[in-house]
């Protein structure tokens, strides 16, 4: 136990300025690990060879060594600031309990004894024992001066045990037990933090293995038990974004580096906060994600090979083959799942490693999450909290970290068409595949039905509060301003989207364009919040090419369709009914929803050359430009031939 002394002692301040050398080398390596993706892993993106293929991996280690470092010095600095909190308030009331002693005529001993004066006996008090170390006798005439001595003993008994003492031994007796847990909580404290501290060490190499992004997670979880923080304690719940962004605001830097080292995942889910501090947090949990989804493949893995050599045993007795096989089944899928997301948080990474060079903007990951579904990310290109104009991608049918690579390069080619017709403005666009989106949109696939999961408006119900607090965020976390936002939706990205601008109060976004909408769940531009003027749909029709240079396979779509993904027909003035009418989708049959695309619903149809479902994100399309031009505020310049 430490003494009187020893807490008056500690160096509160000099504590504090150690941590914030910490949280320096923190932002030091952060700085290292962006000038190494933007210096010199951005210009390698679109090179090969075997040389290219080294410098790559040797600078991206380089680079994960950074990341880790400032991980780790976030940690050493929040648990150092921890230590000076926690002391700083023992410290605060040791003096008060000093202050009283000294007011009563008391003295203090180092270790935590009080010594009090004689007094004049006034009563009948009983000769009833001492508390357990106190000396001094007393009776009904008078009390001798005496030694209190701090007790394990709870304080409701003082009274019990110092009445022979009389009053100066009574109060003198509680004021020890105070001073006595004072001591003993600061050698506690002292315990964990040094703990704490001693579980923050590193090996003398440059490999950073998925044990070590494991470790990392392990560290942040002792520093937690060891200050005692809690996410529901420090971080807001059920917040609106701007709730959250006041939040954030009101937080010093210091502590805003040590929310995020310790609950990254928390932070980096906020909406609201700066485009910054999300991608700092996620960043980290990317890391950590990918490290423990590797290590439960390895694991299935080896599974998988226990099973093959069980079955091998097993090869003629069909009793016990038959379990196996379905237990092989399992693990294979699981394994197959989590290898596809696997693949997509590489392929997420890869993309923040190789921003900012070469005429790309800045990356910033606002989201990423591994779920039991295909997993999510939200990825920007360009910072959203300081761009003149804001567009956010929100993909249809498969969506998920399985298909990043797709949903990255669409948002990614928007920036580049967007930025090329914006001279002098900043731009930033945003891969949003925030949502459980439906599996697939064919009837009869992957074993449903008539009806696919596509048909189902449940998936654009349970999105839309989360997209529209995802826009307001957007809102909250810019200073000044608000920018000019487009929402863009692909097929039931669309749906989301409509679903969204039916919950909230206000308009969602400035504009809002989609590309082969099945539907909105609404029946006119107008219900959409935004003022018809500001609603745009493309469509592309299967027939367009008399070359039939188009796959047949491409002939099932959604756009323009009477029938959903059965059938498409270029027909933009006339009124076909939609899959609503014949699906629950439109959530009445017969009666659903008309399709944007539809001269009824009152959009403005956009110039469309697409192809086919999946052709309106193509560098150098008239569909690319198009949107360009709706997301810039530019649809005077709109391209029709």
């Amino acid at each position: 136990m430490l003494t009187v002394t020893q807490l008056q002692d500690v160096p509160v301040e000099w504590i504090n300025s150690v941590a914030s050398g910490w949280h320096r080398a923190g932002r030091d390596a952060e700085d290292s690990r962006d000038f190494i993706g933007q210096a010199f892993l951005a210009p390698l993106a679109d090179s090969s060879g075997e040389t290219v293929d080294t410098a790559r991996d040797r600078l991206r280690l380089i680079s994960d060594n950074c990341e880790y470092a400032r991980q780790q010095c976030a940690l050493v600095a929040t648990t150092l600031e921890s230590l000076a909190d926690r002391m700083a308030e023992l410290k605060r009331e040791l003096r008060s309990a000093l202050g009283e002693a000294e007011a009563a005529g008391y003295q203090v001993g180092d270790d935590g004894s009080v010594s009090y004066p004689a007094a004049e006996g006034g009563g009948n008090e009983l000769p009833l024992p001492l508390l357990p170390g106190g000396s001094g006798s007393g009776s009904a005439e008078s009390f001798e001066a005496g030694t209190a001595r701090p007790s394990p003993l709870p304080d409701y008994l003082g009274g019990v045990f110092t009445g022979a003492r009389g009053p100066h031994g009574e109060a003198a007796q509680l004021l020890a037990n105070r001073i006595g847990r004072l001591l003993a909580q600061a050698g506690e404290c002292d315990e964990q933090i040094a703990a704490a501290l001693g579980e923050l060490t590193t090996r003398e190499t440059l490999t950073v293995s998925d044990a070590t992004w494991l470790d990392a997670q392990a560290d942040a979880e002792a520093v937690v038990g060891a200050s005692g923080a809690a996410p529901d304690s420090l971080i807001p719940e059920d917040g609106t974004p701007a709730d959250n962004r006041s939040w954030w605001d009101g937080l010093s830097r210091e502590e805003q580096a040590s929310v995020i080292a310790l609950f990254p995942a928390e932070v980096g889910a906020l909406d609201g906060l700066p485009a910054e501090a999300r991608d700092q947090a996620n960043r980290a949990v990317l890391r950590m994600e990918e490290a423990r989804l590797d290590r439960e493949v390895a694991r299935l893995d080896a599974e998988l090979a226990r099973n093959a050599a069980r079955q091998e045993e097993a090869m003629w007795n069909r009793h016990e083959l038959a379990p196996l096989r379905q237990e092989e089944e399992e693990l294979a899928a699981r394994r197959d799942h989590l290898q596809r997301q696997l693949e997509g948080m590489g392929l997420v990474q890869e993309h923040l490693d190789t921003a900012g060079q070469d005429g790309r903007p800045e990356a910033f990951l606002l989201g990423i999450g591994v779920d039991d579904e295909e997993g999510r990310f939200i990825l920007a290109n360009g910072n959203p909290d300081t761009a003149d104009h804001t567009a956010v991608y929100v993909p249809g049918t498969g969506a998920g970290l399985a298909s990043a690579g797709t949903e990255i390069n669409r948002a990614r080619d928007m920036w580049l068409d967007s930025h090329s017709v914006s001279p002098g403005e900043e731009v930033s666009t945003i891969a949003w595949v925030g949502y459980d989106a439906p599996d697939n949109a064919n009837p009869f696939s992957a074993g449903d039905l008539l009806l696919p999961d596509a048909a189902q408006e449940s998936y654009a119900r349970d999105a839309a509060p989360v997209l529209r607090d995802f826009t307001g965020g957007l809102q909250a976390a810019r200073d000044g301003d608000t920018g000019h936002t487009t929402l863009v939706g692909h097929s039931y990205g669309s749906t989301v989207i409509g679903a969204a601008t039916q919950v909230g109060d206000g308009a969602i976004a400035d504009d809002i364009l989609v590309a082969g909408s099945p539907g909105m769940l609404v029946d006119s531009a107008e219900d959409l919040g935004v003022g018809g003027e500001h609603v745009w749909a493309m469509a592309g029709p299967v027939f367009a090419d008399p070359s039939l240079s188009v796959d047949t396979s491409d002939m099932i779509e959604y756009d323009r369709t009477p029938f959903g993904p059965i059938l498409d027909f270029n027909a933009p003035s006339i009124d076909w009914p939609n899959i609503g009418d014949i699906v629950p989708l439109a959530g009445a049959p017969f009666l659903g929803p008309r399709v944007p695309s539809m001269e009824s619903f009152g959009a403005n149809i956009v110039p469309t050359d697409s192809l086919n479902h999946s052709d309106y994100w193509v560098l150098g399309s008239r569909s690319l430009r198009n949107q360009a031009l709706v997301i810039t505020e530019r649809t005077d310049l709109m391209v029709t031939e």
